[in-house]
């Protein structure tokens, strides 16, 4: 899957331009430092034991500046090209809703809740290379 963040955009906040394509097609979106942090809250919450690319930390005072605006375009550029080579979290409903929200994303990410221990076992069985078999015997 192809997908780039191909600039910043400045306004009152300063977003993010992120061009790509998925299994659904071609997108073209602009995103905030607080979605993409939701983003990788929602991914580390709900995709438990699994590698979750960074992103930027916050930065509360001199968010605004070049300097940080560029270390960011290039830090959120790379965590989306990270996540695209990882099947299962590209092709996850929070990178859809990231994507294709149908409201806020914010508030879209938080109604998808909690997932299960068993629901977390299932996906570790799933997208791990992981001997379940073999593990539980020893």
């Amino acid at each position: 899957f192809d997908v780039c963040v191909v600039e910043p955009v400045k306004g009152g906040h300063t977003s993010y331009k992120i061009k790509g394509v998925d299994k659904n097609g071609e997108f073209d979106i602009v995103r905030r430092y607080r979605e993409f942090y939701a983003l990788r809250h929602a991914l580390r919450k709900r995709w438990v034991g699994f590698y979750v690319p960074g992103i930027p930390s916050k930065k509360p005072i001199g968010n605004k500046d070049e300097s940080t605006i560029n270390e960011r375009w290039y830090l959120f550029n790379r965590f989306m090209q990270e996540v695209s080579l990882i099947k299962h979290l590209w092709e996850s409903d929070e990178m859809k809703i990231f994507i294709r929200p149908k409201l806020d994303v914010e508030k879209n990410l938080n109604l998808l809740g909690s997932v299960t221990t068993e629901q977390i076992l299932e996906r570790l069985k799933a997208h791990s290379s992981v001997d379940f078999e073999t593990a539980s015997h020893t």
